[in-house]
């Protein structure tokens, strides 16, 4: 239930910005998410800025929850995302 209660908080973090989850998976006994930012319709000019505010907001987040070990990585630039990318 703990999970399920952080990962609500944090999809409710990367609407509020405007960005998509892409992919929540686990990995060696971690999990993992990416959100990504600027996809048509939510697409602006500050992206990568709202990219930033949101990461800082959900560590945040996780710290208030009592998460300790927890990580970040942001990345800016152009991708191809389609139906396989």
């Amino acid at each position: 239930e703990k999970l399920q209660d952080i990962f609500l908080m944090i999809q409710e973090t990367v609407f509020r910005y405007e960005g998509v989850i892409n992919k929540l998976f686990f990995d060696k006994g971690k999990a993992n998410l990416l959100a990504v930012f600027g996809l048509p319709p939510f697409a602006h000019d500050d992206d990568a800025k709202r990219g930033v505010l949101c990461g800082l907001s959900i560590m945040g987040l996780l710290s208030k929850s009592g998460i300790e070990g927890a990580s970040l990585g942001i990345t800016t630039g152009l991708a191809f995302c389609g139906v396989l990318g």
